[in-house]
């Protein structure tokens, strides 16, 4: 065990937990291992073999030739009543069990203390760390050892920020949210029943993450007001990347993470509203950023989109199609022009339309990215169900053009010699054919 805190000290964090016999083997992030076993008591004395038969007449147990007048035939019993099973508890590793509250109308769960991984070793998984629970008693009785081992390195500091084409802002997320008015809606097979409320998935915000070799992607986030209150879940980080201007290359900004936020419950929709800080748990504790993400809501009502952006890539790169949505004056809100449909995006997907043309440039689509082996141009259908119950689907999916541009390879020119003598001193080359 203090092997194990000896290394979370040094800065070493978890790579990967496996079941190795009756133990338990941890790979760390330099590659070396730490196997832990688990307690086994000494063997016993082999014990006495028993004979045991069945009285033909009594049909009792007869065990070594004595009647133990216990009957092997059972009789139907009075029917009982039927009950919720014992289950083991994932933040403690003891059994539950459950009795009827009738003022709850419902089972109550009670720990019962007891172990129910006996002896053994085991792991919790916290998301952003493994809790392992170390035996140290031969029969399991005892509060077992408990030990934070880390997945990455340890984040001490969080800042939650907006990122609008390159510029880091003040951190502002708008909720969206609108209702499936006089009828029921259907898209991608899912259907929203009539005046359900209907909200955006599509909500960012981001985080810049000390140190910046954290991996903020193993970590789980809420966010959280002054008095406790999370009306609001974050999820999916990822690692934010922009496009070099020289090289036209996505690449990850080191420190930054991307992230998804999305109502809890629609019961939150219109009462939501304020500052909140983004929180996550660490082997270590709570990290919090400051409460200065502004979050508003919105109910929509009308959405008109009027173009979606044609977008273009050099071969043999992903492009990510989500970009469609965001154009200048791509649509109107509520009578505002707007130049991001994503916030007001409930469900998406996206489709080859001439998948002949497709295989001709050797093109591929996975989700939202999109590839191309050979230049030219393809038509994606966009299909999508906005907060307010626009349905574009099929027949009336919006089309976009992608274009895959040929790049040819650059080429390092080699040295030029120049021969000049007296009766040609004088050379002129126009600087035009300079290239």
């Amino acid at each position: 065990i203090s092997d194990l805190q000896a290394k979370v000290g040094d800065g070493k964090f978890v790579t990967n937990v496996v079941k190795n016999g009756d133990g338990i083997t941890i790979t760390w992030s330099d590659n070396t291992t730490s196997t832990i076993g688990t307690i086994k008591g000494d063997k016993g004395d082999k014990g006495d073999a028993a004979t045991i038969t069945i009285d033909p007449v009594t049909k009792n147990f007869i065990i070594n030739n004595e009647d133990t007048g216990i009957c092997s035939e059972g009789k139907n019993g009075v029917n009982g009543i039927n009950a919720k099973a014992p289950s083991i508890s994932k933040e403690t590793g003891n059994w539950v069990t459950y009795e009827w509250d009738a003022e709850k109308n419902d089972y109550v769960g009670t720990d019962t203390g007891i172990s129910a991984m006996g002896a053994s070793t085991y792991v919790v998984d916290k998301t952003s760390y493994w809790e392992l629970h170390v035996a140290t008693s031969e029969n399991g009785e005892g509060e077992p050892a408990v030990i934070k081992l880390p997945k990455a390195a340890s984040i001490t500091s969080l800042k939650a920020v907006s990122i609008n084409d390159g510029r880091i802002e003040a951190a502002n997320v708008t909720m969206s949210y609108g209702k499936a008015l006089g009828a029921d809606v259907k898209f991608n097979n899912v259907t929203y029943k009539k005046d359900a409320i209907l909200l955006s998935q599509t909500s960012t915000l981001s985080a810049i993450v000390n140190p910046q070799d954290a991996d903020a992607t193993k970590y789980a986030y809420i966010l959280s007001d002054s008095k406790g209150n999370m009306p609001f879940k974050v999820t999916n980080p990822v690692a934010n990347m922009t496009e070099d201007a020289l090289t036209r290359a996505a690449s990850v900004n080191k420190g930054v993470f991307d992230m998804t936020v999305e109502y809890l419950s629609t019961a939150n929709c219109g009462k939501s509203a304020g500052t909140y800080a983004l929180t996550t748990e660490t082997a270590d504790g709570l990290v919090a950023s400051a409460y200065d993400v502004k979050v508003t809501e919105k109910a929509v009502s009308a959405i008109t989109v009027t173009s979606l952006k044609a977008l273009s890539v050099d071969i043999n790169k992903e492009l990510d199609l989500i970009g469609c949505f965001k154009n200048t004056a791509v649509a109107t809100v509520d009578g505002t022009a707007v130049a991001d449909l994503t916030p007001y995006i409930v469900d998406y997907y996206f489709e080859i339309a001439d998948k002949t043309a497709a295989a001709n440039l050797g093109a591929t689509i996975s989700g939202n990215t999109i590839k191309a082996e050979k230049a030219g141009s393809l038509n994606i259908k966009v299909n999508y169900l906005l907060v307010n119950g626009t349905v574009a689907e099929a027949a009336a999916a919006k089309t976009i053009t992608v274009t895959f541009i040929y790049v040819a390879p650059s080429t390092t020119l080699g040295d030029v010699e120049w021969t000049v003598n007296k009766t040609n001193a004088d050379f002129f080359l126009p600087l035009g054919d300079i290239q």
